[in-house]
């Protein structure tokens, strides 16, 4: 019985996949590429329902104010930009350790 849901299962991934994709998506011909494609979105697939499992252990650590604690998924660190000043701060030094490297002309 396990090896017949099994089957199903691959069998309404693969409809579901053909029939969700948009038309004006690029066909990809090469079979390389759909298993690559294929494997990349399983794995993208594991990562979100493992993600969803951090969630659920955030939730009974700290309750419904969880997402302060968590980062959400694809969330990046964002790094200040620095101001005028600090720039202009940091291109002196490189100015002058570039002058100093100059030889001079006899």
């Amino acid at each position: 019985m396990r090896s017949q849901h099994v089957d199903r299962c691959t069998e309404l991934g693969n409809k579901l996949t053909v029939d969700i994709k948009p038309k004006s998506a690029p066909q990809r011909e090469d079979p390389a590429a759909k298993r690559a494609a294929d494997a990349a979105n399983r794995c993208w697939t594991l990562v979100v329902n493992g993600y969803l499992e951090v969630g659920k252990a955030a939730f009974e650590i700290w309750g419904p104010s969880y997402r302060d604690h968590i980062p959400a998924l694809q969330s990046r660190a964002v790094h200040k930009k620095k101001d005028d000043t600090q720039k202009q701060e940091q291109a002196q030094p490189e100015q002058k350790a570039e002058t100093a490297k100059k030889p001079e002309k006899e």
